[in-house]
């Protein structure tokens, strides 16, 4: 191999989806990977770096203890004024690579992207809400009522569309240059939980004998401004 071939060949990297799947050797460029992995492997769930006994010691108090933090979390960013409605996001940092996998490997939507180093979960419309809920172990941990009868909650779907709540995990890495030293590799590993709150207002229907409550527009909820003239009526949270 020549010195220019060799070069060339430092910076390439082989896929280790296919390495892990069928030990293939193929060496790519970064650009070329990553489209390679985009094609080839749009929605993985093979982790080849992470193994199951590094999992199985996460306990499940440790995964019960995310879930209720991160409850108590969207429950202060529930506003039930107008002016607090819009995009949100929580960021728990420093977070495990090997918790968010033990946390969302399983789900059906759950995709690991080598070539961004990052992982992705995310859950649809009613469906995703309800096994929220069972995840969180609270069927109604999107809604916030008050006594006015004002409510905030978690938009995931109406009859004209679906909503996301998406869980974003991704590793920032700075490296320092110290004189007379190796360079220092800083992580900062993450997790990042958008959303968008707003709210509604809930009356008791005149015409039902139950007294059943039903889910009104209120006059601030139908109000928008001149650049949305949709009614900011729904908290969605998106990763």
């Amino acid at each position: 191999m020549n010195a220019k071939n060799k070069k060339s060949s430092f910076n390439k990297t082989t896929c280790s989806l296919c390495q892990f799947t069928d030990n293939s050797t193929r060496l790519y460029t970064k650009t070329k990977l990553s489209l390679h992995q985009r094609q080839l492997h749009p929605n993985n769930h093979v982790i080849p770096h992470i193994q199951q006994l590094l999992l199985d010691s996460i306990s499940d108090t440790q995964v019960r203890s995310f879930w209720s933090s991160l409850l108590v979390r969207i429950e202060k960013k529930l506003s039930y004024h107008r002016s607090k409605s819009g995009v949100r996001q929580l960021t728990c940092e420093p977070f495990s690579e090997e918790l968010f996998v033990k946390i969302f490997s399983n789900e059906e939507s759950f995709t690991y992207i080598p070539y961004l180093k990052k992982y992705k979960c995310v859950f649809t419309g009613e469906a995703g809400y309800n096994r929220l809920g069972y995840l969180f172990d609270c069927k109604d941990w999107g809604e916030k009522n008050h006594v006015s009868g004002t409510k905030a909650y978690v938009f995931m779907e109406n009859e004209e569309r679906k909503k996301d709540v998406t869980f974003i995990w991704s590793d920032f890495v700075v490296t320092r240059i110290r004189d007379g030293k190796k360079p220092l590799i800083l992580h900062s590993p993450k997790l990042v939980v958008s959303f968008t709150i707003s709210a509604g207002y809930f009356v008791q229907s005149q015409e039902d004998d139950t007294d059943a409550n039903i889910f009104k527009k209120c006059e601030e909820c139908i109000m928008s401004d001149n650049s949305n003239n949709e009614p900011n009526f729904y908290l969605e949270i998106n990763i």
